[in-house]
Order: structure tokens, then sequence, then C-alpha cells
């Protein structure tokens, strides 16, 4: 998985302050099945390829997303 690779590269790196031997257990738990990439999630807009289930302080707003990103609150499309 993309993410996992990016992940633990850049803890190879330094860029994390984790142990990898930790990161890959951590990793292990994630339930994969739940990742919705943005590509893939019902808050994209397909016009303009921006996130619509951003809130900024209190506010909503729309954000540049790319295929492959992700977050916590995405959701898969059921629209095909």
């Amino acid at each position: 998985m993309i993410c996992e690779n990016a992940l633990l590269k850049e803890a190879e790196n330094g860029c994390w302050d984790i142990d990898i031997s930790e990161l890959k257990q951590i990793l292990e738990h994630v339930p994969k099945e739940e990742i919705v990439r943005c590509k893939d999630c019902k808050y994209k807009d397909e016009k303009i390829h921006t996130c619509t289930n951003v809130m900024f302080r209190g506010e909503r707003i729309h954000i540049w997303v790319k295929p492959d990103d992700f977050c916590s609150y995405g959701e898969r499309r059921t629209d095909g």
C-alpha cells in the first residue's frame, strides 16, 4: 500500500520520532478496508477537485485534494 510504504520510508529517514518496528506494529492494526482515497470519496467535488467536507473555525471550506489523498472523514461514494 502506497501510504504505508511512504510512512515507513519517512520513518527510516528520521522524519518521525518513532521506532520503525513500533510503526510497523501500529500499521498492522489499521483497518485498511476503511481507508477511502479522495478519488473514491463522496465529499470530493469532481469539477474543481476539492473536498467539500472540511470545517475551519465553524465554516465549511473547500481545500484542493489529489486523487490519492485521504483523511479520517472520508466516506466511499455509493453512486458507482
